[in-house]
């Protein structure tokens, strides 16, 4: 979320865009949903890609002077599946954007330190959007790279990435608020203030307007020529975060600041689990399409949406987004059988 948004009081808007895959070679299946809910307009967008090296052709970036240029994907981001969540605000032209350029930018860069990878894409694409027809707007971006050994987690903003480990809720982002020691040190320092209650203020806001203190855009709040990239006001510097894969790994779920605004991270995690239901037969029931993860992320959705009083707290009123990313067994008994050798 950043500035603040018209609500409507009446009952949220019920169509979602769903969608689900598989990537074998990393043995996951997912389900993305996304919805309007009680705003005005949509501002989220999100991406699903099974494989980097082989992006969509829709998955583009925008030259300098503002023309389309095709960017070809390096082959050793094969194997490295994609997913995102960017949450606009003041408009959708950046969250837009983002859903378009970020894909191709990452692939076209060298994988071998994909963590700088990551936060040279972020700032790539920053740069790029400033020829864009971009009105003002903001957009918050979560991505994760998902690889046969780790997972990569690079977060500028308010969505969040949760992983489900052995029923346990692991937080692989950090939410980037105003009033957090290291934003408001960096927000001071640029020549701008947070407006805040209490130094603990869950509705901080930049300049008393944008309630992130990391985006892709706003590039209202970076204008200083003398400071860095990473020293402005707002910056696109993402965190990075590495987890390697673990059998103990269930899911993990990647959602908008609209769903984490109504429930806490183990509580989500409980909720999948639970609709999931029985891990012994999970992957059979995937495989003859018993089990639907769009749909777990649409209920997840339904969920959240606050009923009319709720609205008088200030939450489940948010566009929402969510990517349910399921981890299989069998991709562990596979990797067993090649690593062992032959007699």
């Amino acid at each position: 979320m950043g500035q603040v948004a018209q609500v409507q009081w009446l009952p949220p808007a019920e169509d979602k865009q769903s969608t689900q895959g598989a990537s074998f070679q990393q043995g996951i299946w997912w389900g993305i949903s996304a919805a309007q809910g009680r705003r005005d307009s949509m501002e989220d967008t999100f991406l699903g890609i099974p494989d980097l090296g082989r992006p969509p052709d829709n998955s583009m970036t925008l030259a300098a002077n503002g023309h389309e240029r095709q960017q070809q994907p390096r082959a050793e981001w094969t194997g490295t599946s994609l997913f995102g969540v960017f949450d606009g605000h003041h408009g959708d032209d950046m969250s837009k954007f983002c859903e378009q350029s970020m894909a191709r930018t990452i692939a076209s860069q060298p994988c071998q330190d994909v963590q700088r990878a990551l936060v040279e894409s972020f700032h790539r694409v920053d740069q790029t959007a400033r020829s864009i027809e971009h009105k003002g707007s903001g957009s918050t971006a979560l991505v994760a790279c998902v690889r046969q050994d780790a997972i990569f987690v690079a977060n500028a903003g308010d969505c969040r990435a949760v992983l489900c480990r052995q029923g346990e809720a692991v937080e692989m982002s950090q939410d980037h608020k105003p009033s957090d020691d290291f934003e408001l040190e960096r927000i001071q320092n640029a020549g701008g203030w947070v407006e805040m209650e209490s130094s603990q203020d869950a509705d901080a806001r930049v300049n008393g307007d944008l309630s992130v203190s990391r985006s892709i855009g706003d590039f209202t709040y970076k204008q200083d020529a003398a400071r860095s990239v990473s020293e402005q006001i707002v910056i696109p510097t993402p965190d990075v975060e590495v987890f390697q894969r673990s059998r103990k790994d269930e899911f993990m779920i990647i959602a908008s600041d609209g769903v984490w605004d109504v429930i806490s991270s183990q509580d989500c995690v409980d909720w999948v689990r639970r609709k999931l239901g029985r891990t012994s037969d999970l992957e059979d029931r995937l495989n003859e399409e018993e089990l639907n993860l769009s749909d777990i992320a649409e209920g997840l959705i339904d969920h959240c949406l606050a009923p009319r009083p709720g609205l008088l707290f200030g939450v489940g009123e948010d566009n929402m987004t969510v990517i349910l990313i399921v981890f299989v067994k069998s991709y562990w008994a596979d990797r067993t059988k090649m690593a062992t050798p032959r007699v």
